[in-house]
């Protein structure tokens, strides 16, 4: 008998083929919504409200542009009722507003007692008697001169020049200096107020904004005419034909960043926080999070990795792309303005929307960390954020309850993890959702990324215009 045919004769039962594990893993999802749950719980229940925070960054603001008032009209100007500057509501009107919503803290909290006397004075009340009893008892030298400018009638022009460096570092301190000079005897120290710089920042800013809102809404009715027309046809997701299996890693890749969103940051800021200032250790703690999370996109996660390169999607003609991401900011302004006024609107009474940034730039920042601030606003966060919310979550959703849903939907959560507060959750899921459609119509990350990073660059110059 032959080889062969001992092999044909052979009763032996054939080789079973390899067994390939499905690595379906629908438990993510679950962890996932856990974690948002408890990330919007905490947003809307557990954080701790900040009410003299937050009116400090507004009632500044108003105040410089009351101060801008002053500085085009002179001294002796008011502020006649419906009288905008640039667009902006008149400013006795939000003085006093934010004067009320003061009152409740000046007994006990030295800063909004020293802001709630700098409006007394704006306004040409009476100042608070409770602010000036707060400021009075205080310990620091500082504050006690601060209580002595708005307590006396006149004052020596030696006192305010000697007083000067112990008043605060921030725009607040150039208005008691300015209307300690008032006090004796300067009568043009408030029209000084402004810097030249200051005016030309905010003349800027309110013809930039205009034309950016105008430019958005021609964006806007072309994008809708382009998409119901066909002739702007969406390429899809950098992740396109996700399988089961890929949108359940996906979805748990999105868990471990946002479980390293939550602590890593605030670990580092809380081990170095005591030994370098505070804008550096979170600096630190942004690049470590970055590490990490590249980290955790090179190791393979239910058998297979997702590298940056992966989620990234398109570069070819990259400076189209950064294009595509320029018009989209243009485009997301008018609907991120609409979203932010209604929600004002809504939720006039709840909790003011506050940023760690902003908190810093009201009581001073150094130039070096006005650069540090731009870096993660401007580049750190916009890269990881946009690796995360439309690199994973968006594809993701979309492999189970499509595009259109998976959109809007991330783009929510996109604004409810974020620190401002609820007022602001539909104008950042606006930005969010925005970024998600520009994302599926071009088949890459790189025009959101830029988007992202236009859109926080320009908020943190607002922010720098305004409160810095």
């Amino acid at each position: 008998m032959t080889e062969t045919d001992t092999t044909v004769g052979d009763s032996s039962p054939p080789e079973a083929p390899p067994i390939i594990p499905d690595h379906r893993a629908p438990w993510s999802w679950a962890v996932l919504a856990a974690i948002f749950c408890f990330m919007v719980y905490s947003q809307v229940v557990v954080r701790a409200p900040e009410p003299s925070t937050t009116k400090f960054d507004e009632a500044e603001s108003v105040l410089k542009l009351k101060s801008l008032m002053i500085s085009k009209h002179g001294s002796g100007a008011t502020t006649p009722k419906g009288q905008s500057i640039f667009g902006l509501p008149t400013t006795d009107d939000s003085l006093k507003k934010l004067k009320k919503e003061l009152s409740s803290d000046s007994a006990t909290d030295p800063e909004a007692a020293k802001l709630a006397l700098a409006v007394d004075y704006e306004l040409g009340a009476q100042p608070d008697t409770k602010a000036l009893a707060l400021l009075e008892k205080s310990k620091d030298r500082s504050d006690q001169e601060f209580a002595t400018v708005y307590k006396s009638e006149r004052l020596d022009r030696e006192w305010v020049m000697g007083a000067k460096v112990r008043f605060p570092k921030n725009f607040l301190g150039r208005v008691v200096f300015a209307q300690a000079l008032a006090k004796s005897g300067d009568a043009g120290a408030l029209g000084r107020m402004i810097e030249p710089r200051d005016q030309f920042g905010l003349i800027a800013i309110g013809m930039g904004g205009l034309t950016l809102v105008l430019l958005g809404f021609a964006v806007v009715v072309a994008t809708i005419v382009g998409l119901s027309t066909g002739s702007l046809k969406p390429v899809g997701h950098p992740m396109r034909g996700l399988s089961a299996a890929d949108a359940d890693r996906l979805a748990l890749r999105m868990s471990i960043f946002l479980i390293l969103l939550m602590v890593v940051p605030s670990l580092v800021v809380y081990l170095l926080g005591s030994v370098i200032l505070k804008y550096a250790a979170v600096v630190f703690g942004e690049i470590a999070l970055a590490a990490l999370v590249f980290w955790s996109l090179k190791a393979k996660v239910l058998g297979v990795a997702d590298p940056v390169r992966k989620l990234v999607g398109r570069t070819k003609n990259w400076s189209v792309l950064v294009l595509y991401g320029v018009i989209a900011f243009a485009g997301s302004a008018p609907i991120t303005i609409t979203f932010a006024l209604l929600a004002q609107n809504i939720f006039k009474d709840g909790p003011r929307p506050t940023h760690p940034l902003s908190e810093q730039l009201s009581f001073g920042a150094s130039p070096i960390a006005l650069v540090m601030m731009f870096i993660l606003a401007a580049v750190a966060a916009p890269l990881l954020e946009e690796l995360s919310f439309r690199g994973m979550l968006f594809p993701a959703l979309s492999r189970y309850i499509g595009p259109v849903w998976a959109i809007l939907l991330s783009g929510f959560l996109f604004g409810a993890i974020h620190p401002q507060g609820p007022i602001l959750w539909a104008a950042l899921g606006g930005i969010g959702a925005v970024s998600a459609l520009l994302t599926y119509i071009t088949g890459s990350l790189v025009p959101s990324m830029v988007m992202h990073a236009c859109h926080n660059a320009a908020i943190l110059t607002l922010s720098v215009v305004l409160l810095y």
